[in-house]
C-alpha cells in the first residue's frame, strides 16, 4: 500500500476511478490471493506470528485464491488490456515465488529480486501509469 500511495503522490492529475479500481485489484484481490496461495503451498505446522495452533489450508483456499486472481485479471481489463497482462504476470511471479516445484523464495537473491521488482517497481509502475 505505501508503494502504491507513493506512486499516486507523484501524479498531478489522478483519475480517481482508475486509482480506486487499481487499489481494489491489488489490495483486495491480488495481494490476499497471493498470501492465501503462499499459505496453501507452505502448509506451516509450527507456530507463526504468535499463533500456536494453525489450521491447515484446504483445497477450498486454493480455489478461492484462483477465483480472486481470475476476478483481478477480469477487472484489470476495465483499466486496459496491457494492465491486465501486467496483473497476470504479477500473479505468475507471485505463484512462482511460492509454488512447491519452483519455489523462488528458497533462492535468496532471486526471491529478494522477485519481491522488490513486483511488490515495489511493478506496483509503483501500475500506480503511476494507469491512475492518471
Amino acid at each position: 500500500m505505501p508503494v502504491y500511495f507513493f506512486a499516486l503522490s507523484q501524479l498531478n492529475n489522478i483519475s480517481w476511478n482508475d486509482a480506486a479500481l487499481i487499489f481494489i485489484i491489488l489490495h483486495l484481490l491480488v495481494y490476499p490471493a497471493s498470501n492465501g496461495y503462499n499459505s496453501y503451498m507452505d502448509r506451516d505446522a509450527s507456530p507463526i506470528g504468535g499463533l500456536k495452533n494453525l489450521l491447515q489450508p484446504t483445497r477450498q483456499l486454493f480455489v478461492v485464491t484462483v477465483s480472486m486472481d481470475t476476478i483481478a485479471v477480469g477487472l484489470s481489463f476495465f483499466i486496459s488490456w496491457i494492465f491486465a497482462i501486467g496483473i497476470f504476470c504479477y500473479i505468475l511471479a507471485s505463484r512462482a515465488y511460492s509454488y512447491r516445484k519452483i519455489r523462488l523464495k528458497k533462492f535468496p537473491i532471486i526471491g529478494y529480486l522477485t519481491v522488490i521488482i513486483f511488490q515495489g517497481a511493478v506496483t509503483f509502475f501500475f500506480g503511476i501509469s494507469w491512475s492518471r
